[in-house]
């Protein structure tokens, strides 16, 4: 190539460049906001998510790039948004604008009131592909659940989203608890739902609870084909529902050095629904086992052991799920190394966790117990020593511990 055409070339690179940053959109938020502006500068700033949505829509019909919205510090009241808007080959960032202060979204009305009117914060509705959204150093608090990224359960191929990011966020005070519908419990702070290689990392999870059915709300719940997310680096604490939830054909999710601090009967718990055994099960696929996920270098601190409870296949499981493991799974439900336990924070640790599962060759009985020495019969279900039920399989006490 001659030097002219050479030269040439990166003059038209460097103006390619120059297009796409001048297209690249960021919009501000502020408390004091006023959603009929346009968010294109500080002093321009837009109150609610929703209007971000409104304009970020408007913005890749015209000319789609790379989305950042600044959030000034400062409290954001009664606020939800259900978000339609990707693109697979751009960003889109939701984050604070001050690195070392978090703003927070708050699902009351108002400062004044005890409980939260809005049920989520962040619902991310059925995509096709990538969809690159992150939350970034946000504190959300006083809502039933906070944020769902839901694909399509019942399209595992197509109707997946993937490729976002869950980053520095502070949850508080989540669950039916903080919420006035106390009646109906929530399940999931962050939910996953046919949703695949998203990063989930420095987060804090605390104070996670339901009014009723407390062991119904998980910190993360990932289900229905959620393949291949890092859960990496966060802290779970003040929960007596399991932190990690795993459920139907979610596959391949690493979760790595996370603490648990008095959280949940187990660190990590697997599930799904088997229609044999409930008409609750309304899914049109059969639900099956989750396969080939790893639980490495975690911390459990507080009273107990660091526990894992894998659902067993069932006997009576539909030909589809026994025939479904993944070739790369190797037989392998559940893999995990170097996970310890920190007693009272004393620092005496101990190599080695606790799978506990139940051999299914007789009748189904409901309740759970995390060791076998606590699990006693009354009338039909299992009780844990001390009080409380859970959605766990205990059957006729044959448990064991590997």
């Amino acid at each position: 190539m001659g030097l002219f055409k050479a030269l040439s070339l990166i003059l038209m690179l460097t103006a390619h460049l120059s297009a796409y940053s001048a297209t690249e959109l960021t919009l501000y938020l502020s408390p004091k906001g006023d959603d009929g502006l346009d968010g294109q500068s500080a002093s321009r700033s837009i109150l609610s998510l929703k209007r971000a949505h409104q304009l970020i829509a408007a913005h890749f019909k015209k000319s789609p790039s790379n989305v950042n919205v600044l959030i000034a510090p400062g409290t954001y009241y009664n606020q939800t948004v259900v978000w339609t808007t990707a693109h697979p080959q751009y960003q889109i960032r939701i984050k604070s604008a001050v690195a070392d202060k978090k703003p927070v979204f708050d699902g009351r009305s108002d400062g004044t009131q005890t409980l939260g009117s809005q049920r989520s914060f962040f619902i991310m509705k059925n995509f096709s592909g990538a969809t690159n959204i992150t939350l970034e150093n946000l504190f959300i608090r006083f809502y039933a659940e906070a944020v769902g990224l839901n694909g399509d359960r019942d399209n595992e191929k197509t109707g997946f989203n993937s490729h976002n990011k869950i980053l520095n966020m502070t949850f508080d005070k989540i669950g039916s608890r903080y919420h006035v519908d106390q009646a109906s419990p929530g399940y999931a702070v962050l939910r996953l739902v046919n949703s695949k290689k998203n990063e989930i990392k420095g987060n804090i999870f605390s104070n996670i609870l339901n009014k009723t059915r407390p062991e119904l709300l998980h910190s993360i719940y990932a289900a229905h084909y959620s393949h291949e997310n890092v859960i990496e680096g966060n802290v779970f604490k003040k929960q007596p529902g399991d932190p990690l939830r795993v459920r139907d054909f979610s596959n391949f999710n690493i979760i790595n050095k996370n603490e648990f601090e008095s959280a949940g009967a187990y660190a990590y718990s697997e599930w799904y629904c088997e229609k044999a055994e409930s008409s609750a099960c309304t899914k049109k696929d059969p639900e099956c086992p989750s396969w080939g996920n790893v639980m490495r270098s975690n911390i459990y601190s507080g009273s107990g052991l660091f526990h894992y409870y894998v659902r067993p296949n069932f006997s009576n499981s539909n030909s589809a799920c026994k025939t479904k493991a993944p070739a790369k799974a190797e037989n392998k439900r559940l893999r995990t190394s170097l996970n310890v336990t920190s007693k009272d924070g004393a620092g005496t640790k101990t190599p080695k966790g606790y799978l506990i599962e139940s051999r299914l060759n007789t009748k189904v009985n409901t309740g759970y117990c995390p060791r076998p020495t606590d699990c006693v019969s009354t009338g039909g279900s299992c009780y844990v020593n001390g009080g409380g039920t859970s959605n766990h399989l205990c059957v006729n006490n044959d448990w064991r511990s590997r």
